[in-house]
């Protein structure tokens, strides 16, 4: 894939003048990559995507009850579709893993 990089530069004069100079296009080969369009689709209509978000990173707590608490969070997120929640849906998780005041 080829593509085009036009540079301008401005040089003052001495006067309070402004030149400007235009340097020929150059051209830049790139190597072509594989680009995988997605909004396309066999045409099937119940075709289900996979999630593509990944909410749980590989560096969770050394506490068994701070890491249960963010894998219930991010069940969330997946079940509902959601990347960010209000602080009610927060703590609805809480609740669901028995926490009371």
């Amino acid at each position: 894939m080829l593509q085009v990089q036009r540079n301008c530069f401005q040089i003052r004069a001495i006067k309070s003048k402004v030149k400007h100079i235009m340097i020929q296009p150059s051209i830049i080969e790139q190597p072509e990559t594989l680009f995988l369009e997605r909004r396309q689709h066999d045409g099937s209509v119940n075709q289900i995507a996979p999630e593509r978000r990944q909410f749980r990173d590989g560096d969770r707590s050394v506490r068994p009850e701070v890491a249960e608490f963010a894998n219930a969070v991010d069940d969330y997120k997946i079940a509902r579709h959601r990347r960010f929640i209000t602080f009610e849906e927060l703590f609805d998780v809480m609740v669901s893993l028995g926490y009371h005041k």
